[in-house]
């Protein structure tokens, strides 16, 4: 192999790494929703509350309520209710799901905890699968819709599925390698689009 091509091959090699430490920035794939017209509150308080778990991992949801809330404290756009008070709340008024609420039951809790927003979601897939070069892959899907607290209608929905190997471009080079990481990075993506509602 001559120098010109050794040198072609290593500048390839070095965009190839580079490309694949910028990637894993990029936002997960997300789909998203809101309601047209809808006027958003500015400067709001929200809610979290607990996300359900269709997944057969135990604690999967709490996992992902947790980062929706590390991921939401402290942003400019909108006040978060601590998650204390809000479990608290739920467990007063017995609440026991936040995916099928009832008008009834958003009224209570906007009206307890003085809210404007309610942010509930359920974990649909957590899994790491076996891969012959990553070990494992890693699927996630999550799905969330915010409620606005005075009419019960859901204002905003997001959907996000995502795989561990999207991002890799040679080799594991790229790839998210835990199911962790990767839902951290889709909580990120949705709270950014749902911090986009509130100018």
């Amino acid at each position: 192999m001559n120098a010109v091509r050794l040198q072609a091959l290593c500048a390839g090699l070095l965009l190839l790494v580079v490309a694949a430490f910028l990637m894993p920035g990029c936002g997960a794939p997300l789909a998203t929703r809101h309601a047209q017209g809808t006027v958003f509150a500015s400067n709001p308080k929200i809610a979290v509350l607990p996300f359900d778990n269709y997944t057969d991992q135990d604690l999967v949801s709490a996992k992902v309520t947790e980062y929706f809330q590390t991921t939401m404290a402290g942003r400019s756009k909108f006040t978060l209710i601590e998650n204390g008070t809000t479990f608290e709340a739920l467990r007063r008024l017995r609440i026991r799901s936040a995916t099928v609420l009832r008008k009834g039951q958003i009224d209570s809790l906007a009206q307890t905890l003085q809210i404007d927003y309610l942010l509930a979601g359920s974990v649909l897939e957590y899994r790491e699968i076996g891969d012959k070069f990553l070990q494992k892959i890693p699927q996630v899907s999550i799905n969330a819709r915010l409620i606005d607290g005075k009419t019960g209608a859901t204002v905003w929905t997001g959907v996000s599925n995502d795989s561990g190997d999207r991002t890799e471009l040679l080799f594991g080079l790229g790839a998210i390698k835990s199911a962790d990481d990767l839902s951290r990075r889709m909580v990120e993506s949705m709270v950014r689009d749902i911090e986009g509602l509130f100018r």
